[in-house]
């Protein structure tokens, strides 16, 4: 049985996170229906609200998120 319930698409995309006053950069690493993951989210608790800033050619896409998770890379909570 497959651990994920839907495909991950590898991506490189930049991103500009906004919870409350704190506005940082960060990048989506993969995709999928329900959700992506952000590398470079330090700082932050599990259940934060964001504003995900996503720019586009055509002006910026505003997506709601929340942080349901942190993972260790390299023995650091990043992503």
């Amino acid at each position: 049985m497959a651990r994920r319930s839907t495909w991950r698409i590898p991506i490189r995309l930049s991103v500009i996170l906004n919870c409350g006053s704190r506005v940082c950069p960060a990048t989506v690493t993969n995709l999928s229906e329900t959700g992506m993951f952000i590398s470079e989210v330090t700082g932050f608790a599990e259940d934060s609200q964001f504003d995900i800033s996503i720019p586009l050619k055509e002006g910026v896409l505003h997506v709601p998120g929340k942080l349901v998770r942190l993972s260790k890379i390299n023995g650091s909570k990043n992503g």
